[in-house]
């Protein structure tokens, strides 16, 4: 049985209160978290939960956990199947969006797999919402980025990779489909939601050393972040500001000492790799996490 565990955050450290939550009762199944941003508007942080791991003939359920001032253990508010590819190895996932229709509510995507089909549910979010599908997009086999509002048109737009990778923009109905940027086989989305030249778009990384895009009313590829990609280490990464100077930084680790290596914004588009972060002990990077190893 699979036990989310909730750290509820505070000033002392040592001191975080941990909150249990009902998971999902299935054995050898593995559960993937997010943050489904404000689903229900009441001013708290949620949760979304899906059983992600394969399996042939059952549907994978998805689950949402609503936040509250008194956060305290529970099952899960919100509980639905998703999609069902009888007879093909299925993996599933879910993550918060951003806001696709513009409604002031973020909003939910299931990412569903199996074989070389797929499909993306979109659940939008709401002053009363469920996890009946507000649309469904049907895919090859995909992976999917949210980006924010890359071209500011007040609608959140969700990265797809596929051969390549294309741009689903947001808008005041749910869309339908993407449209395709660069189809280079290959080409994924890998980091989003940084805006490493401050002109109010969010940008982001393409692996495979094919550098950096800006956002933008139009999309402009630029020779950026290229170290991210094609040295060694290369990934997994992320980014925050690490230094307080009120820009982006980015962080990848050395698969080899599994330490942290920073990339600190000097301004450019290239901030030069610091030496692996001393530490008691080495660091693997994990997605948005550090932990030791």
């Amino acid at each position: 049985m699979t036990t989310p565990l909730v750290f509820l955050g505070g000033a002392n450290l040592s001191a975080l209160s941990a909150v249990s939550l009902v998971g999902s009762a299935l054995s050898n199944h593995l559960n993937s978290f997010a943050d489904a941003g404000d689903f229900n508007g009441d001013g708290f942080s949620d949760i979304v939960e899906d059983v992600a791991n394969g399996v042939f003939t059952e549907p994978l359920t998805c689950y949402v956990y609503f936040g509250a001032a008194a956060f305290v253990a529970k099952g899960p508010d919100l509980q639905a199947n998703g999609p069902l590819t009888d007879g093909l190895i299925q993996v599933e996932s879910a993550a918060g969006i951003g806001d696709l229709n513009g409604d002031a509510f973020p909003d939910v995507a299931l990412f569903h797999t199996a074989g070389n089909t797929g499909l993306i549910r979109i659940l939008l979010g709401g002053t009363a919402p469920d996890l009946t599908s507000d649309g469904d997009i049907s895919l090859g086999s995909f992976s999917a980025v949210p980006v924010g509002d890359l071209d500011g048109d007040g609608y959140d737009d969700l990265a797809v990779s596929q051969a390549g990778y294309g741009i689903m923009h947001g808008g005041p109905t749910v869309p339908t489909g993407y449209s395709v940027t660069d189809p280079t086989n290959g080409t994924t989305v890998t980091l989003a939601g940084f805006d490493i030249n401050a002109d109010g778009h969010p940008d982001f990384l393409l692996s495979g050393g094919r550098g950096l895009v800006l956002g933008g009313p139009t999309l402009t590829p630029v020779a950026g972040l290229t170290a991210l990609t094609t040295a060694s280490p290369s990934g997994p990464y992320t980014w925050a500001d690490y230094n307080g100077d009120g820009r982006p930084d980015f962080a990848t680790s050395d698969p080899t000492s599994h330490q942290m290596i920073l990339f600190l914004n000097d301004g450019t588009l290239n901030p030069p790799a610091s030496a692996p972060l001393s530490a008691p002990s080495a660091y693997v990077l994990n997605g948005s996490f550090a932990y030791g190893h």
